[in-house]
């Protein structure tokens, strides 16, 4: 085996791992939106045992629970560092951003000050989706706290993700994207 692949092999293996901590207003929103969906889903099988529905009504009660699981499915649960790649873990499976094109990574605390969702999750389990701000334009959110955020500024995009360490997360995502200042 040629000894330059055994490096790449090792390098690749180095990752460092993040944990998504939930923020107090993921916290309460994840539970307030459990307890909604499930209390709405009891109070309208209790309401239909005694007045039948019209059938449409029952599509709406199947919806609740399957936009429940759906949220649970998109849980940020942490992040790993590798190499060229950051991976954004999720219940199930790892989202993949590739680090070549990023331009700056910033630890900013209000980057979802006055921003505007414009698709997504705003705190069911998570806080993904596309938002908006005057201050970071379009970008893709990958969080769980609102309050500790770092800002990845691609080429062509920007994500914000909430790492437990958000400056040691910083200077391993310049690292692996051989980015030398913010």
């Amino acid at each position: 085996m040629c000894p330059a692949w055994g490096n790449l092999r090792k390098e690749k293996r180095m990752e460092q791992y993040y944990q998504a901590y939930w923020g107090k207003w993921l916290k309460v929103s994840s539970v307030a939106v459990s307890l909604l969906m499930v209390g709405m889903m009891v109070a309208m099988s209790i309401i239909f045992v005694r007045v039948p529905p019209p059938e449409w009504v029952w599509g709406v009660l199947l919806l609740q629970p399957i936009i429940l699981v759906a949220a649970a499915l998109y849980t940020v649960r942490g992040y790993f560092v590798t190499g060229d790649e950051l991976l954004v873990q999720r219940l199930f499976w790892k989202t993949r951003i590739p680090l070549q094109a990023l331009v700056s990574a910033q630890v900013e605390p209000d980057a979802f000050r006055h921003c505007i969702r414009t698709c997504g999750n705003a705190g069911g389990f998570s806080i993904s989706g596309r938002y908006y701000s005057k201050t970071l334009g379009h970008f893709r959110a990958l969080a769980t706290d609102l309050k500790q955020t770092v800002v990845l500024r691609f080429e062509k995009r920007v994500i914000v993700v909430s790492p437990s360490e958000p400056e040691a997360f910083v200077k391993a995502v310049r690292r692996g994207a051989g980015v030398v200042s913010a």
